[in-house]
């Protein structure tokens, strides 16, 4: 074999490794755009949660607010996000007759903890659009007499309300 053919066999070899890079090289910039495209996709669909997320939210502490308001005279409570979104967690802060806030529920009463606990879990059904069964076990056991009626006044409004109880 002359070196004229050699010479002609690398080229053609040289050819079809620039083609085949050109093809590697194309179908990275291809990826490339998708993976884009996507991260795109993600960050839009990740703001449109975070939104639904906050009005939810919004929902959530206007009901758990008028529930205590109306199952805790004298205490007013607010139910407050800790970060700058939902997930990132909340906090009960309460005042007792206009006094000074505090946060947390580790001054109330078992029994008005508990009361606290059951407005948020209907606060939280009320707000959803899913299921309406609520599985409630022993809620009124820590309640005094007074605070068993208030509660069992609230989950007879919320069985008018459709919830199965």
């Amino acid at each position: 074999m002359s070196v004229d053919v050699c010479i002609l066999c690398v080229q053609a070899f040289a050819r079809q490794r620039q083609l085949a890079l050109a093809e590697v090289q194309e179908r990275a910039a291809l990826l490339l755009e998708s993976v884009q495209a996507l991260e795109g996709g993600m960050h839009e669909s990740e703001q449109h949660v975070l939104h639904a997320n906050q009005d939810t939210f919004a929902r959530i502490q206007t009901e758990f607010k008028a529930i205590t308001h109306g199952l805790l005279p004298g205490l007013e409570l607010t139910l407050e996000q800790v970060g700058e979104a939902v997930h990132q967690g909340v906090v009960f802060s309460f005042s007792r007759n206009g006094q000074e806030w505090q946060q947390g529920l580790t001054q109330l009463s078992g029994g008005q903890r508990s009361i606290v606990s059951l407005a948020l879990i209907i606060s939280a059904a009320s707000a959803g659009t899913g299921t309406r069964v609520l599985l409630l076990d022993e809620v009124d056991a820590a309640l005094d007499e007074t605070n068993q009626r208030l509660v069992a006044g609230l989950l007879q409004v919320m069985e008018m309300m459709g919830f199965g109880i």
